[in-house]
């Protein structure tokens, strides 16, 4: 059920948003009847929330107040398990770095966090009343070295994607000028993440990478946090693709960016702004193409652009500083149509503005701003009708099913 303009609550600039007490943020986006309210808080305590990629431990620069562990956001979250996803562009030193490090703090809060590496480690987290992190490593580091798989393994990494926006010794990425799919070298990667039982994850890669990926893979596959074809936007994926990734057994998560979520249909002023009901509506076009059996929440809610604090890790959205108003569309990092990995303008992919010259450039995902409030996608399943059993399957038991027959 698309929502039109007129019935949105009145935007906020994101200063005056964050203002809001956090549950006044979630019911002004909405709105729920007190038999609805009742339903979705009761869901929470009783169901199983996994999110298949999110960025917890914010690492930040060296010499900075980093690393950084947002306890009270993952306490509001309600979710059980967190799918932490570690960046590293490729840089092999880095990840080992990265992996030790996003380690050693999980541990240093084990009063309320434990890492996991299988499904049963999540169902025994979940009883301890703890919340689960499962490693994932957003880009294959290794190289052109096997070995280093299984390195990653032993350190404890269960799920990893292929590649980043470029190409590496394994395929092409989504912002690379060429698409020419799984290298040999590729072929091999699969292959040993199937036996080891590492989860391959396709978000970050070209069409004909994640196709070929799709076939030659054993084991069902991943796209973790993508949106679908109702947005132009880089990371959206092709129904097509999404159906063969559902018919090998694959999951889908819808991420949470404010310039992803715009739905290209609507009318350009209306894209400006994103809410919870964008979200929502592409988690209705994926259920369409794949099936409920394989939607997830794939948030990526602490990466970049979607803000939680002042001190926001990535560059501040236009209607935060008014300095950055004055800069071209052009000048915005991680806005607009322009790949998030920095390469040359002549690269830059012409069909985002060939299709829509005026790019949204929403600031923030109304109502779903952050950690602290993806428990708003449960009020917002609950809103549209979603039966419990449904809920449920979105929620984390599509997930922890998947889990179970990749990593066991």
């Amino acid at each position: 059920m698309e929502i039109s303009a007129l019935e949105l609550p009145k935007y906020l600039p994101i200063t005056e948003y964050l203002n809001l007490p956090l549950q006044e943020r979630l019911r002004r986006t909405l709105p729920l009847t007190k038999n609805e309210e009742d339903r979705a808080s009761e869901l929470k305590k009783k169901l199983l929330f996994i999110d298949i990629h999110n960025h917890v431990v914010q690492h930040g620069k060296e010499g900075e107040a980093y690393p950084f562990f947002p306890k009270e956001r993952i306490q509001q979250s309600g979710f059980d398990c967190f799918f932490e996803s570690i960046t590293t562009h490729q840089d092999y030193l880095k990840a080992i770095r990265n992996v030790g490090t996003t380690f050693s703090v999980i541990d240093q809060n084990k009063e309320m966090s434990r890492r996991v590496f299988c499904a049963e480690d999540i169902r025994r987290t979940k009883r301890d009343g703890k919340v689960a992190f499962l490693c994932d490593m957003e880009i294959q580091s290794a190289g052109p070295y096997l070995d280093r798989i299984d390195l990653f393994y032993g350190l404890g990494v269960r799920s990893m994607g292929l590649t980043y926006n470029t190409k590496n010794f394994v395929g092409d990425g989504i912002d690379e000028r060429t698409d020419n799919g799984l290298s040999y070298f590729g072929l091999q990667v699969v292959d040993r993440m199937n036996r080891l039982g590492i989860i391959v994850n396709l978000a970050h890669s070209g069409l004909k990478t994640a196709h070929d990926a799709i076939q030659y893979s054993r084991d069902p596959v991943m796209f973790s946090h993508n949106a679908t074809s109702l947005s132009y936007y880089h990371n959206s994926r092709p129904d097509e693709l999404l159906k063969a990734c559902a018919e090998k057994g694959g999951i889908m998560g819808i991420l949470l960016v404010p310039h992803t979520l715009a739905i290209m249909k609507k009318p350009l002023e209306e894209r400006k702004r994103v809410g919870v009901w964008d979200a929502l509506d592409h988690y209705e076009h994926a259920i369409k193409v794949m099936g409920i059996d394989h939607l997830c929440v794939g948030s990526d809610s602490i990466a970049g652009v979607t803000l939680e604090t002042p001190r926001g890790r990535m560059p501040l959205p236009p209607d935060w500083d008014e300095k950055n108003k004055s800069l071209p569309v052009e000048g915005r990092m991680w806005y607009g149509p322009r790949p998030m990995t920095p390469i040359a303008d002549h690269a830059r992919i012409p069909s985002w503005t060939e299709k829509d010259p005026n790019w949204p450039y929403a600031a923030y995902v109304e109502g779903l701003n952050g950690t602290a409030e993806l428990q708003n996608l449960t009020r917002g399943f609950v809103s549209r009708g979603y039966s419990d059993q449904e809920i449920e399957k979105i929620m984390g038991q599509n997930a922890l099913r998947f889990i179970e027959r990749v990593i066991g």
